[in-house]
């Protein structure tokens, strides 16, 4: 176990504590050297192979999905038990382009194709049974409600006509708003926010009321970012960009600045990237809070970001803390923490205490890995090797 935020030993009575079985502790230096000679870590214990055909994984609970299929109309998915690894149901499933998604806490399918022949739908399932429990039409936005959206376009570029508001337990719409101009939606922290080609935002709160509103210059990506709806003003060859921050429950811009990058929501912040560098700025404000090397394809926790290069930056102040010769496996929705390997070696980065706990060694590097389980058996990962072979491990148990 690696500690990235502790830069003193710990006290004497810390020191008595044990490590969870699972973790193998490795010694934390305050200052991570360039070669960290690990520990032998024990070979993780196989609990059970899955069938071939792995296309997407997802947990929820105490089960784990997978997506398979052949990329045409045939496709399915199947619930497994954390504990064992047993198949609980599957189900096939219609296409095209089926995916997995949980929202609201709820177990969705998914068919949001960017294609005007096929209208996007979505399915609630019953997590026991793999029965449909309700079937409705649209697309769903994340956030923390069922939010689903009819309109032209796919993805973030989706033009929003209709929105409604629906009960995730039976899919009874709560409420419905229509755009008949077609607006980009994005979705906050308890609020939403609907903008228009002329640069008119409204914002609303779950559930239905209006909070507020603001016009800002014609934007090319509309995000949310902490409490704040952000207008970005991409740049061109010819134009500079330029950022406008608008306050959720506000009546106008509180600020502007210029953009020389490409923006996002990241934790706390607005992230600008740019230049091989990330600023991250007050998403109220517009100040920058602290800068470091660009982060790459950055999976964001309670207290840590981790990105490319499994590299771990703090929230509170952008301190930087590097894992060397780790490697971050791509993200998996539903994950209980980030997956790193080094060479054979397999570990789980918990991104509120800032630390590394290493699990053990896999045949070899895996593709991709989703961290879940009970929590009396302690954390096991499913795993998709370079092989196309997954299966379902556990830490070795010692005595």
């Amino acid at each position: 176990m690696i500690d990235l935020d502790v830069t003193a030993p710990p006290p004497a009575a810390a020191r008595g504590r044990r490590a969870p079985w699972w973790a193998v502790p490795l010694v934390l230096a305050a200052v991570v050297p360039a070669v960290v000679q690990l520990p032998a870590a024990a070979p993780m214990e196989p609990v059970a192979w899955l069938p071939p055909g792995t296309m997407r994984l997802m947990g929820a609970g105490d089960a784990f999905y997978v997506l398979r299929g052949n990329g045409t109309l045939a496709w399915n998915v199947t619930a497994y038990a954390w504990s064992d690894g047993a198949e609980r149901w599957r189900r096939p499933l219609a296409g095209p382009a089926p995916d997995l998604m949980i929202a609201a806490g709820a177990v969705l399918v998914t068919h949001q194709p960017c294609d005007p022949q096929h209208a996007p739908s979505v399915d609630r399932l019953d997590p026991a049974t793999g029965r449909p429990l309700w079937s409705a039409p649209g697309a769903v936005l994340p956030g923390g409600d069922l939010l689903l959206v009819e309109g032209g376009g796919c993805g973030e570029l989706r033009h929003v006509t209709r929105l409604t508001s629906v009960d995730p337990a039976d899919g009874v719409p709560r409420w419905t708003m229509r755009f008949p101009d077609g607006r980009p939606v994005v979705v906050g922290d308890g609020w939403f926010a609907a903008v228009g080609d002329t640069g008119g935002v409204d914002t609303y709160a779950m559930d239905g009321r209006r909070l507020g509103g603001a016009s800002v210059t014609e934007t090319s990506i509309v995000l949310a970012a902490g409490s704040s709806v952000i207008a970005a003003d991409q740049p061109d060859p010819g134009r500079p960009g330029r950022l406008t921050g608008v306050p959720h429950d506000g009546s106008g811009p509180a600020w502007s600045a210029p953009l020389d990058g490409t923006a996002a929501a990241c934790g706390p912040w607005l992230c600008v990237t740019g230049g091989g560098v990330t600023r991250a700025l007050d998403p109220a404000t517009g100040r920058t809070r602290w800068t470091t090397r660009a982060l790459g394809q950055p999976s964001p926790g309670r207290s840590y970001v981790i990105g490319d290069g499994a590299r771990l930056v703090r929230w509170r102040d952008g301190e930087e803390r590097s894992l060397p010769g780790w490697r971050l496996l791509p993200p998996v929705e539903g994950s209980a923490a980030p997956v790193v390997q080094r060479g054979a070696t397999t570990g789980v980065v918990d991104l509120t205490a800032g630390r590394l706990d290493v699990l053990g060694t896999l045949p070899g590097p895996q593709t991709r890995c989703l961290a879940g389980g009970p929590d009396r058996t302690g954390l096991r990962l499913v795993c998709v090797g370079t092989d196309g072979r997954a299966g379902l491990w556990r830490t070795a148990r010692t005595s």
